[in-house]
């Protein structure tokens, strides 16, 4: 999930208020105001990397909490002889 705040402070970054960005991105003022108010949790891979791609952010930084990759277990496996 974005982090609404830091999509503003990205976005303001950037220099764009909030209804150019929007269109920037291809998306609804209305929208873009959900997401940055964090009411709107469920937006698709695409649409949050381009938000970043725009905001010249790494998707990660805009991110809640961010991706870290699990890192399994090599399970340990007896040779056959």
């Amino acid at each position: 999930m974005l982090d609404g705040a830091k999509v503003i402070a990205a976005r303001e970054a950037q220099g764009y208020n909030q209804c150019s960005f929007a269109v920037l991105v291809g998306i609804k003022p209305s929208t873009l105001c959900k997401i940055e108010g964090d009411r709107l949790p469920g937006i698709g891979l695409e649409l949050a990397e381009r938000i970043a791609w725009e905001s010249d952010k790494d998707l990660n930084d805009l991110l809640k909490v961010p991706y870290e990759p699990i890192q399994r277990a090599r399970r340990g496996r007896s040779k056959k002889k």
